[in-house]
């Protein structure tokens, strides 16, 4: 049975030997600080307004009737623990930890079993389109990039796990703002190998790919846009390639 079932099953069981009420649906949740447990379930604040009492006195009354013993599975022929404990926390939290048997057991199980340990059908039946990588063609390809495809592809891999069936896409921009500023580059060529802060001489004959050169025209020109009012709006308003065009 699963963990989240097992717990839901003896909370229940225990609220009716303790109060005497069905209860159909108990939430657990995996609490965000790992000192609280692993598994927690807010039934006690739930129950609050029905049993009239502190939510505190309504978890403390379940832990008591939740034995640990009771919730076992067998290792070696063994019955053991599944939880190390379970305690509760104010406002009235149930907390539930694993125990190291548990967990090491479960790690024993994922590697005698195949590769598939742990994929579902849960997507089966449902399609998601995931876009990843994107470079941009105007400029080289650098290791963030690289860096993306592999996140991508890792995701990818994760939903097909799972059962969904995963359409990748790669969007080439070749019309984005980008393009648009290596273009108000190429344009001003002459105002970008004049700036003092320019060593190289920016010419596609002096570079052995052209995405370098692309890379460091942008690079340049966007510094200058920023520097430079009339040139940001040039390139907001679409015209930064204007003839007449220049810095102030």
């Amino acid at each position: 049975m699963e963990i989240s079932s097992l717990i839901q099953q003896k909370i229940k069981e225990a609220v009716k030997n303790e109060y005497g009420l069905e209860i159909e649906k108990i939430m657990t949740e995996h609490p965000e600080n790992e000192k609280f447990g692993d598994y927690a379930t807010n039934v006690a604040l739930e129950l609050a307004k029905t049993v009239k009492q502190s939510p505190m006195a309504i978890a403390r009354s379940i832990r008591y009737r939740v034995d640990v013993k009771t919730m076992t599975f067998s290792c070696n022929g063994k019955k053991v623990p599944i939880f190390s404990n379970i305690d509760i926390a104010v406002p009235g939290f149930i907390n539930f930890k694993l125990s190291d048997l548990w967990l090491q057991n479960v790690l024993h199980e994922a590697s005698k079993r195949s590769s598939n340990y742990g994929s579902s059908k849960f997507g089966k039946g449902k399609r998601i389109a995931l876009e990843h990588s994107n470079v941009n063609p105007n400029k080289a390809a650098h290791i963030g990039h690289l860096r993306n495809a592999c996140i991508g592809q890792f995701v990818e891999r994760v939903y097909e796990f799972l059962g969904y069936d995963v359409e990748v896409q790669y969007y080439c921009n070749d019309v984005g703002v980008q393009v648009a500023t290596f273009s108000m580059g190429v344009a001003k060529m002459k105002d970008l190998r004049s700036c003092a802060w320019e060593a190289t001489d920016l010419l596609p004959s002096s570079y052995d790919k052209y995405d370098h050169y692309a890379w460091d025209v942008y690079a340049k020109m966007e510094t200058l846009i920023e520097e430079n009012e009339d040139l940001k709006k040039r390139v907001k308003n679409g015209n930064g390639n204007h003839k007449n065009g220049g810095q102030k």
